[in-house]
């Protein structure tokens, strides 16, 4: 098998237990908001966000959002050429509605919500009321949408967390022979016992019955 045709497999195992984890939220008439972050840069998170967005595609009954809240980093945003425009960050400083800064991309179904124009403004506001407010639009996108919100790191910055806590899943990254234990204590003491947190262990090649 591929490497291309194992990370589709491991992708599609990971939709699904995403898919089973949020059914609730779906159930109630609402968009789930999958948050994916990791302790510190370089553990994977980025990508695990992206192909997670893009495997999504494959469900015929939703419209998956890929959305870039890390808005220092904006890895998310710069793997597409339409990421200009207002974004999430016009969004959290100005109060424009997600709706009209969500943006087709050249991937069949794949919608994007990108940064923007990030000010420092805009980064205060992640964790605050404005961020809940654009969960609550989110949420309200109806069960037909799935947004899948790429974080920065919790060590990084205090945002992360409080984005974290208000995902309906955490997805945390852990990099194979990388990402330290105590880095992964500290951060989830940090998120709190009250966030739903999988984790996604990313860079470990099984050999065998491993």
């Amino acid at each position: 098998v591929s490497r291309t045709g194992q990370l589709r497999t491991q992708l599609r195992a990971l939709r699904r237990k995403v898919m089973e984890a949020t059914a609730a939220v779906r159930n109630a008439g609402n968009a789930p908001v999958v948050v994916v972050t990791s302790a510190e840069p370089g553990e994977g998170k980025s990508f695990t966000a992206f192909h997670l967005a893009l495997s999504f595609t494959a469900e015929p009954d939703l419209i998956p959002v890929l959305v870039d809240a890390d808005l220092m980093r904006q890895q998310t945003s710069r793997l597409f050429s339409r990421a200009a425009g207002g974004g999430l960050a016009a969004s959290l400083d100005h109060g424009a509605p997600l709706a009209g800064a969500i943006c087709r991309t050249d991937i069949s179904r794949l919608h994007l919500l990108p940064v923007g124009a990030g000010t420092q403004s805009a980064i205060e506001h992640l964790g605050g009321p404005r961020w809940n407010r654009a969960v609550a639009e989110m949420h309200a996108a109806g069960p037909e949408r799935l947004f899948v919100v790429d974080t920065p790191p919790v060590l990084a910055t205090t945002e992360a967390q409080y984005l974290a806590r208000s995902a309906d899943i955490v997805l945390f990254v852990v990099r194979s022979e990388v990402t330290p234990v105590n880095s992964v204590s500290e951060s989830l003491e940090r998120i709190g016992a009250q966030a739903n947190v999988a984790f996604v262990f990313n860079g470990r090649v099984s050999t065998g019955k491993d």
